[in-house]
């Protein structure tokens, strides 16, 4: 009998982090064994004129201070200077290289699935079936990669956020905090504004 262990990549800038962000990675972390959240610490540059930039180094110290004592038990957060998207290609490689070695010696009794979890059509968009292919061929074909698209539960994103940030909407902001972080909305509105 074969052991289904299943590994998840929620990855993202979480600039700044939403109630819809937390909720994604519960139901994320409810189908995994492992969930690697993936955390881009570049900066975030306002794009339209109403929007705020958001500094790489104050979400780290909202992560660390607030958010990573809510995160699910079986969750590793990694933060990265570089694309999100770009560290998943590289872990999947290392399980592809992996899979091949597992296939020649053919006495394994896990069998390993790999989901990389996303909002609306973001992570379809952000992923390259082309890269996938040349990176990942054999977990591809043994249908062991998935791209899982959640619908937003919330009317929330982080441009919503900045914009909000930008307009001094702070009720709004706080609003669209995760509810378990709600109460230190001020200290996060305070960490994400110092830099305006």
């Amino acid at each position: 009998m074969f052991e289904k262990v299943k590994t998840g990549f929620v990855p993202g800038s979480f600039k700044p982090f939403t109630k819809g962000h937390y909720w994604l990675i519960q139901q994320a972390s409810k189908e995994c064994d492992k969930l690697y959240i993936i955390v881009s610490t570049l900066d975030r540059i306002g794009k339209e004129k109403d929007e705020i930039t958001i500094k790489g180094n104050s979400m780290v110290k909202i992560w660390s201070k607030y958010l990573l004592q809510i995160m699910p038990q079986n969750a590793e957060i990694l933060f990265v200077d570089k694309s999100p998207m770009k560290i998943v290609y590289d872990m999947l490689s290392s399980e592809e290289e992996i899979e091949k070695e597992n296939k020649n010696i053919n006495n394994h009794t896990k069998i390993y699935e790999f989901i990389i979890y996303g909002a609306d059509e973001n992570v379809k968009n952000a992923f390259n079936y082309k890269i996938l292919r040349k990176i990942a061929p054999t977990l591809l074909e043994n249908w062991k990669i998935t791209i899982k698209i959640f619908p937003r539960l919330y009317n929330i994103s982080g441009t919503n956020m900045r914009k909000y940030l930008f307009n001094n909407k702070k009720n709004d902001f706080i609003f669209n905090l995760p509810e378990p972080i709600r109460k230190y909305g001020n200290e996060i509105w305070s960490i994400l504004k110092e830099n305006e």
